[in-house]
């Protein structure tokens, strides 16, 4: 009984299927048009959107936002120095003692050898970022 009310409540609200459906399919082509737009300009990029928003599950008023996660394939993220390819972006994945358990530090590492940058260059990040 308390689901058919809450649905009924959704509908009033203007949440039904077909709008939830009408927003799951807006936000996939945009997704794609994000994800071609930027491979086009021969990044190696994947955009995905996701939350209230996406879902179709907010309701008017609420000012919702869009989450959306980006994805640079082209970037090597490593757990330990044997995961380092010649050629590529590679960031090593740091613990450190001001970071949450959930979190990590990023150290670049130099494209032509398994070391990290030692001196700031134009192409190199300062230190280490957090991620």
């Amino acid at each position: 009984m308390m689901s058919l009310r809450l649905i009924a409540a959704l509908e009033d609200l203007g949440v039904t299927e077909l709008i939830i459906g009408r927003r799951r399919h807006t936000f996939l082509q945009d997704e794609s048009a994000w994800t071609w737009q930027e491979q086009m300009c021969g990044r190696h990029y994947v955009c995905y959107h996701f939350g209230s928003m996406t879902e179709g599950t907010t309701t008017p008023g609420m000012g919702s936002d869009i989450d959306t996660l980006s994805c640079y394939d082209n970037v090597n993220i490593m757990s330990g120095l044997p995961d380092w390819k010649r050629g590529n972006e590679n960031l090593l994945m740091v613990k450190h003692a001001i970071c949450s358990p959930q979190h990590y530090r990023l150290q670049e590492i130099r494209p032509d050898l398994p070391l990290p940058f030692t001196s700031l260059g134009t192409n190199s990040v300062s230190g280490m970022l957090t991620a």
